[in-house]
């Protein structure tokens, strides 16, 4: 596996070998950005966000508890379009509205 290394930008290389590939679970794909499952916690997930062409992380998704909603926080330096955003809003949208619905079958 790729060293994660810091980067002009601060963001960290994940690498395209065999053990990231096997670490992290590809859940959604957008043109620029893959969202992948990188670690199951007791009652939710954590997701990193990955750059397409460059294997940066861009960023993680993560459960927030005090406002009890999955939030995004980016990697330092990391610099975001319009598109980028409304697709990682989306991607967030999507988790609350499984996690709802998760809720109710409960």
């Amino acid at each position: 596996m790729e060293k994660k290394q810091r980067k002009k930008g601060g963001t960290r290389k994940i690498g395209r070998s065999k053990r990231a590939q096997e670490i992290m679970k590809i859940v959604k794909e957008t043109k620029y950005m893959n969202f992948g499952l990188f670690a199951k916690k007791e009652k939710t997930n954590v997701y990193h966000i990955i750059n397409k062409k460059t294997d940066d992380m861009l960023g993680i998704i993560e459960w927030y508890p005090y406002w009890r909603q999955y939030i995004f926080e980016p990697e330092l330096g990391c610099i975001f379009n319009n598109t980028c955003l409304n697709e990682i809003a989306e991607f967030l949208d999507e988790l609350i509205k499984h996690k709802e619905k998760k809720n109710q079958g409960l």
